[in-house]
């Protein structure tokens, strides 16, 4: 049983908390966190959601989840990544790209520089069922064309992470594990 923060419609917490897949009441929202990794070839990993979840199944998406109750959204993008890839990472080094405000979640979306292979991705059972780099043009094709869960991306999430993948994006077909 998870336990989430509730925060206001300003992204204020309330000091009130939550079960996670209850309903939350009127202007009360939880808080989630994505993050994007990139490569220095200009890739970008995703993962590609259980065919047992029961939102998205079998949709691609950037590791993430709902922030628990104590943590920061950093914390919990940390604690996603760790749990779903198997990658680790410090909040230090993660880059908050922007903060979306969906029905009832908030959504803060990091980047994340990391160069290794994929078959060091250790994937989550129900959670994760594969892992692939994918090109900017293909992740962001994707994303537009509804191909991937992408709710909160908006065209500043876009040209943000184009900008950081610049320097070494290329053209080849993505690669999957």
């Amino acid at each position: 049983m998870e336990i989430l923060d509730i925060y206001d419609s300003n992204g204020n917490p309330t000091g009130r908390t939550h079960q996670r897949y209850t309903p939350l009441g009127p202007g009360e929202f939880c808080l989630a966190a994505a993050v994007i990794i990139y490569n220095s070839a200009g890739e970008i990993l995703c993962t590609l959601r259980s065919p047992d979840k029961k939102l998205a199944p079998n949709q691609w998406e950037s590791p993430g989840g709902s922030v628990l109750a104590g943590e920061t959204s950093r914390e919990g993008a940390v604690r996603e990544l760790w749990e779903e890839t198997g990658i680790p990472a410090s909040a230090d080094e993660l880059r908050l790209l922007g903060r979306s405000k969906l029905r009832d979640v908030f959504l803060d979306v990091y980047a994340l520089h990391k160069d290794f292979p994929l078959n060091q991705i250790r994937l989550q059972p129900g959670e994760t069922a594969k892992a692939r780099w994918f090109t900017i043009e293909q992740w962001e094709g994707m994303a537009r064309d509804g191909k991937m869960l992408a709710l909160a991306y908006t065209a500043d999430t876009f040209a943000a992470v184009r900008k950081l993948v610049a320097p070494g994006s290329r053209t080849a077909e993505g690669r999957e594990a």
